[in-house]
Formats: C-alpha cells, structure tokens, sequence
C-alpha cells in the first residue's frame, strides 16, 4: 500500500500539468482577444476592396488629385457595410475611413467625405497623405468666400504655393492645359500675391482662345505685376482681339513707362498708334503719328521686324491722309525696303503715284503686289484700272477675266469687263 509520502511526487506532477493547460488555455484566449478583431477588421476590409474594385473607378491615367466616379452603386452600398464593420473592429485603424472617403467622394457626397476623413486624421494628425485628401475634398466645397479649410489642409500637408506652380509647369510642358490651370489656381489660392501663377493662368486661356477668361486673369496679374512691359503688350493685343479699343488703348499707354520686361517699347508705341488711327472713333491721327515716330526713334522692336514695316506702312497711311506725299512715298518705300513682298505696302504705293500721275511707277508698284501674291484680286483690279486707262484693253481684260477666276461674284470687275469696247 502506497504512503502519503509516495503519493506526493505524483500530486505535484498533476498541479504541474493543470498549470500548464490553464496558461496555455489563457494564452489562446489573449491571443483570440487581440487577433480575433484584427482579423474580423482586416476581412472586411478586404471584402469592401473587392466590392469597390467593380463598383468604383479612377480617371486614367490616375493623378495625385485624381477623384473617383461611381461604377456600380450597388456594389458601393455593400461596400459601406463592410467597412461599417471593419470599423467597429478596428475602430483605430485608418484604412477604413479613407475607403468610406472614397465612396463618398464617387457620389459626390463632399460632407461625408471630409467627416471620414477627418476622423483618420484625428487619429493620425501629422500623416500629410491624410493631409493632401481631405483637401481635395475641401477644394470640392470650397467657394470664393471660404478658402480657409482647404489652404489649412494643404498646409499641413506641407504644401506651399512654388509645388502647387512646379506642378502646372509640368503639366502645361505635356500639353495638358486643364490640368495644369487646377495646379496654377491651387497656387494663387495658397499664396493670392503670385502674379507669375495669374500669369500662366491668363496666357493658357490665350492659347486656348478663351478670351473671355484670359482678360480677367491679366488684370489679376497686373494688379500683382504692374512694372512689365511684357504684360500690358499681351493686355493690349488681347483687348484688340475682342475689338475693346479703349482698353487696348489704356493697357499700352499703361505698358511704356515700365521698366522690365523683353517686349520691345517701340511694338507698344506701334500697338497704340494703330488703334488710335484705325480702331477709334473717332481716329486720333496726330497722336497716332506720335506715337509711330516714337516707335522709329527708338527702333525697339525687339526682333519682330514685321512691326517695323507696319509702322512705316501706317506712317505713309497718314502722311497721305494729310496730303504730304512725298512723305508718304517715302514711308511706303522704307515698308517695302524691309519687306519687299509686302502686298498692302506694294498697293499703297501702286495708288499713291497713280494719283500723283506716276503712271509706269503705279503700274510697276501694282505688278509687283501680284507677284508679292497672285491669289488676292485687289492687285488684279487695280492693274486692270491702270491698262484701261492706258489703253491697253487686250491685257485689261484678261487681267479682269482673272479677278473673276478668284471671285465670280465680283459684280464691280464684271461691270468693268463688259464696259470694254
């Protein structure tokens, strides 16, 4: 028979083992206490991805401020569910709320969006992701008025107004001018005194010929950078393409006291001169002429010689209207001296010595126009006047015959046709 004493080895060994199970038992419990929700949350998680992979899209190629669209809204309402769940297992995991954000963002729903988000970044404050989402989708609810959330959230993003303009350029160097006015308006809303993000602003909307946009964004400039010739030149010419003369008026005589800028002085002289003379009403032709002596005088033209010859042409315009001719034959021949194929320049002068009774100089002013371009018929017109007059009716008619080659409704030219004997 066993003693006590024998039995108290085996007694011990039974504790031991008991131990051991109930720490084992614990252990599997704490194990399940911790892993249990983190699996739970990362299945729905999962789940809510798979959901969202078919029910919600992204523009391609996808952009750091690319938004999502709904695809399917069923799948997208499945999807919430998930993440409900997900949520209420892991309720200090980000992940969830930034895919709700999503969600709410495809539908349009900004409110929810921004709630969702600002709920991850209660939890993660300094995560300049969470950061950079949250304003693209105060940017969606922001108005004219209320700035302040969305530039918050770029800040803490650490965002500043020079990445915002980095990014525009980029963009604008492919070609994707939408995209790059987003970055370039992101900019002046950072930082509102950015005259060169105004700048780029107005001259993609020249490019594109929306001209509508591009004057209130050239005022935006100048109210930033008002000592740039560069910018009242490209002001100016822009009014003068929405036959605003006044204002085009005002943008250059704005622009030639300026100090900076590449565009040559004489060019805003030449822009002045001939809106005053041809554009006003009525013309100014003093000040006009004023201004083309400006524009000679210093010879600024800044490499457009086109400009030059106008100035020259416009000079003989007004020399003529004044009855100085041998000034305005002389304009018209330094036009011509620097452009020789100059059409209207050649026109000019062809009608000016017929009137002065220079008949072979009017008619070899004329014949050079044509051959400057044999497509316009205002040079075939004029040759033909000058051969009738001269008597040389056989080439008068097949010059006429050739007007109405490029024009058959010319009724002058077929009246002057059938006047032939």
């Amino acid at each position: 028979m066993l003693s006590f004493k024998s039995l108290l080895p085996m007694r011990s060994g039974v504790h031991r083992v008991q131990g051991l199970a109930l720490v084992a038992i614990a252990s599997s419990l704490f194990l399940m206490w911790v892993f249990t929700p983190m699996a739970l949350g990362f299945y729905n998680e999962q789940r809510a991805l798979q959901l969202m992979n078919t029910g919600l899209s992204w523009p391609q190629p996808r952009q750091a401020d690319s938004l999502p669209m709904v695809d399917d809204e069923h799948q997208l309402e499945q999807a919430l569910k998930y993440i409900a769940r997900a949520t209420v297992w892991q309720p200090s995991r980000v992940q969830g709320y930034r895919l709700a954000s999503e969600i709410y963002a495809a539908r349009g729903d900004w409110s929810a969006a921004a709630a969702s988000l600002e709920q991850a970044r209660s939890l993660q404050p300094r995560n300049v992701v969470l950061a950079w989402e949250v304003s693209l989708i105060y940017e969606q609810m922001m108005s004219t008025n209320d700035q302040s959330s969305v530039k918050q959230a770029w800040t803490a993003a650490g965002i500043g107004g020079t990445w915002f303009f980095d990014q525009g350029e980029r963009e604008q160097n492919t070609k994707h001018n939408d995209h790059a006015l987003v970055w370039y308006k992101r900019a002046t809303i950072l930082d509102p005194r950015r005259g060169d993000a105004w700048y780029a602003i107005a001259r993609i909307y020249v490019t594109t010929e929306d001209w509508e946009k591009a004057v209130p964004a050239y005022r935006e400039v100048t109210q930033r950078i008002s000592n740039n010739r560069d910018i009242w030149y490209e002001l100016g010419q822009l009014y003068e393409k929405r036959e605003d003369w006044p204002h085009a008026v005002e943008a250059y005589k704005r622009g030639i006291p300026a100090t900076s800028g590449r565009v040559g002085l004489s060019l805003l002289y030449y822009g002045l001169g001939n809106v005053l003379q041809n554009h006003m009403t009525p013309p100014d032709a003093p000040a006009a002429m004023s201004a083309y002596v400006q524009a000679l005088r210093l010879d600024q033209f800044a490499n457009q010689p086109w400009a030059k010859t106008e100035t020259y042409l416009r000079s003989g315009q007004f020399f003529e209207s004044q009855h100085h001719w041998d000034e305005a034959v002389q304009a018209y021949g330094q036009a011509l001296l620097l452009n020789p194929r100059h059409y209207w320049a050649s026109i000019a002068l062809g009608k000016l010595e017929w009137q002065l009774g220079q008949s072979q100089n009017a008619e070899d002013a004329i014949r050079h126009a044509i051959a400057s371009d044999p497509q316009i018929k205002q040079g075939y017109k004029l040759l033909g006047k000058f051969l009738t007059a001269r008597g040389n009716l056989q080439e008068a008619r097949s010059v006429y015959n050739r007007v109405l080659e490029l024009d058959p409704q010319d009724q002058e030219t077929r009246a002057s046709l059938a006047a032939l004997p």
